[in-house]
């Protein structure tokens, strides 16, 4: 390896909590309260945004800032492969199921955000491979894999700060994600 690779894998050091705990969990919900300018959550189910706390805060940052939240469609054949590769115990597999539960809770949200007036809540679902778990708040990128045998809760949660070259590496990604014109809106399902 060259002192140029070696140097650059040093300065991009990499924080990450391992897994959800209560440590990334409140260091989720500082970034949430913080907020200021963009949220963007990218996930197989984003069933963990659904929590009271959680919900609340969405609702209120609704009427402040632009919130983008991307499903897996409940329908897609990427559903299906990617809970083959999850432990067994995974929830939401079951299509219908995950209409009725976490669909049909995202929508009471939007609609919760809308009556308000001034959301800027968007939620849509999208049918590609999900290679990892995204959320984009503000400056900072925090982002889990799906890795075999493991859900994204149980994965590494990396900690990206604006300015380095992997932030932007994760910030184009969740960026095309979202010019995607195939994306569905929830309201649509």
């Amino acid at each position: 390896m060259s002192n140029q690779t070696t140097n650059k894998l040093l300065f991009n050091n990499v924080p990450y909590f391992f897994g959800i705990s209560r440590f990334s969990y409140e260091h989720f919900l500082s970034l949430l309260n913080s907020a200021s300018k963009e949220i963007t959550f990218l996930g197989l189910t984003c069933g963990f945004y659904l929590s009271k706390s959680i919900r609340e805060i969405i609702i209120r940052k609704s009427q402040q800032i632009p919130i983008k939240i991307l499903i897996l469609h409940p329908q897609s054949k990427h559903r299906i492969a990617r809970y083959e590769l999850e432990p067994a115990e995974a929830e939401y597999h079951n299509a219908n199921y995950f209409k009725e539960t976490v669909i049909k809770q995202y929508r009471n949200l939007k609609y919760r955000c809308d009556k308000l007036g001034n959301s800027q809540l968007e939620i849509y679902l999208y049918d590609f491979t999900p290679v990892f778990g995204l959320e984009f708040i503000d400056d900072i990128i925090r982002v889990r894999l799906y890795g075999y045998m493991k859900r994204g809760t149980d994965s590494p949660i990396f900690v990206l700060s604006r300015g380095t070259d992997i932030f932007d590496y994760f910030k184009d990604q969740i960026r095309s994600i979202c010019k995607n014109t195939r994306l569905m809106p929830i309201e649509n399902i």
